[in-house]
């Protein structure tokens, strides 16, 4: 669907371009198909809309309703929290989806971070990271746009930040690990000193068993806020990818942050109270919204331009009204 709005929008702007070189012909001016700006506008909102109906009900993270929610999925809600929740049951790093948990992406809809993606803009740094963790062969040959990594012990899933493994029916959990409960026959099993955000002290080696995991407070999808309070120095290891795009603030400063395994974030803090903030806007959303409202003013100018232009053509051929 991609491809064919990328073909329409050049189908129509190649033949507002032709008319408006015919038209500046006089022998051409009166045979000339009409097809005014406003058409062609028309023409690609109702492939838009096309879109909407036609593409995006057979995706997984959308529906005409919201999605049901099952006792499964308000059990592992209740189970978990915010923490995010990591599989026993994926094959292989590559395969999808897993044989536990939520369908990868429906998760969104419900609220429960889960440790595994189908998104073409997954990086290969956490490819890699993962090879460099686990020992796992990084197969160069597949296309990093699946993500299902299968955790073994409570040391990886620290590393990711991972709080929770939910295994297939009768599988044991990873070496590490605390059993919870069991969710519609999959066990549940917690992984000590795991959190999305953990605070050490500065100099202390990462993902120590011992590390505070910090309350991670979201306010909007794109923002991430922590609190913290030391009478040290420490470090705050932020598991999520550093996409271009984060920004940092401590108590309100912009403060830059380190890489941590080349695919996550760290920040130094000071000793005392802080609020570090994270925010992800990237510059190609900017760019985006400047290229979407310039088109727009483009489309408009041209649709006035164009009615006047005719307008005055119908005049000086007399064929304006009587």
């Amino acid at each position: 669907m991609a491809t064919g709005g990328i073909l329409l929008a050049a189908l129509v702007l190649w033949a507002l371009t032709s008319r408006s070189r015919l038209e500046s012909r006089p022998s051409h001016r009166r045979a000339t198909i009409r097809l005014s700006p406003p058409v062609a506008i028309g023409a690609l909102v109702l492939y838009g809309v096309a879109n909407l109906v036609f593409v995006l009900p057979h995706l997984w993270s959308s529906s005409p309703a919201f999605y049901a929610t099952t006792p499964g999925v308000t059990a592992l809600r209740a189970a978990v929290g915010d923490a995010r929740v990591g599989f026993g049951g994926c094959a292989t790093l590559y395969s999808l989806p897993p044989a536990t948990g939520i369908l990868i992406e429906s998760n969104i809809a419900y609220g429960i971070p889960e440790f595994a993606a189908h998104d073409t803009v997954i990086s290969r740094s956490l490819f890699e990271s993962w090879a460099r963790t686990t020992g796992a062969t990084l197969d160069t040959k597949v296309k990093h746009g699946a993500f299902c990594p299968s955790i073994e012990s409570a040391a990886v899933a620290r590393h990711y930040g991972v709080g929770f493994v939910l295994e297939p029916p009768g599988a044991p959990g990873p070496s590490g690990t605390t059993y919870v409960t069991t969710i519609d026959g999959e066990p549940l099993y917690k992984v000590p000193g795991a959190g999305l955000a953990t605070l050490e002290d500065r100099g202390s080696p990462a993902d120590n068993v011992d590390a505070t995991a910090v309350p991670v407070i979201r306010p909007t999808n794109s923002t991430m806020r922590v609190v913290t309070r030391r009478d040290h120095a420490t470090t705050l290891y932020v598991r999520e990818e550093a996409y271009p795009g984060w920004h940092v603030t401590v108590d309100g400063r912009p403060r830059p942050f380190s890489l941590f395994d080349g695919v996550m974030m760290k920040i130094d803090l000071p000793a005392g109270r802080h609020v570090v903030t994270l925010r992800y806007l990237p510059a190609s959303f900017l760019w985006g919204i400047v290229v979407a409202l310039t088109t727009a003013l483009l489309l408009g100018t041209w649709a006035v331009v164009d009615a006047l232009g005719h307008r005055r053509r119908r005049m000086r051929d007399g064929t304006g009204a009587q």
